[in-house]
């Protein structure tokens, strides 16, 4: 849709969910999460709903899919460790590498301007506990606890972002 919210299109169209939409800054690809093969996995098209490819395929839960910054990679969160942990991947659904490898869940991943970290929710400190905001470097390294408190802390975002 227009910046004003007019002209929507639907550029999807099955009887799946399919949400969790992440444009590449270019505006050229649009990177999602769908249930349209019997399993979340994530898919990316061009900005006008044409060349839809799945890009993972796994039993478990591929969600929330984010660009960096360049359009090469995709972080996002997956259950196929057993317990949700991130991950990247080129855009072309190659080279999957663990980002996350701490007790879980770990979700909601937001890249950083530049490309070199990412901040996500996690509930690493047992389940049911409040949820925390953590930071870690696209490589994997330095990760780091940014929030401690007894409120829930999710959906990080970055400035400019």
């Amino acid at each position: 849709m227009e910046p004003d919210g007019t002209n929507p299109v639907n550029l999807t169209n099955n009887a799946a969910r399919d949400g969790e939409a992440s444009a590449t800054r270019d505006g050229r690809h649009i990177a999602f999460s769908s249930g349209r093969d019997g399993n979340t996995e994530i898919y990316v098209m061009n900005a006008d709903g044409t060349g839809t490819t799945r890009l993972t395929n796994d039993p478990a839960e591929d969600s929330e899919p984010q660009w960096t910054p360049d359009g090469n990679t995709i972080v996002f969160f997956s259950d196929r460790t057993g317990t949700s942990q991130l991950f990247t991947m080129r855009a072309d659904g190659s080279n999957v590498t663990q980002l996350t490898h701490g007790a879980g869940p770990n979700w909601e991943p937001t890249v950083s301007v530049d490309g070199r970290r990412v901040a996500f929710s996690t509930e690493r400190h047992g389940p049911g506990t409040i949820s925390e905001i953590y930071v870690i470097n696209i490589d994997g390294t330095g990760e780091t606890r940014l929030t401690n408190t007894t409120t829930w802390n999710l959906e990080p975002s970055w400035p400019g972002r």
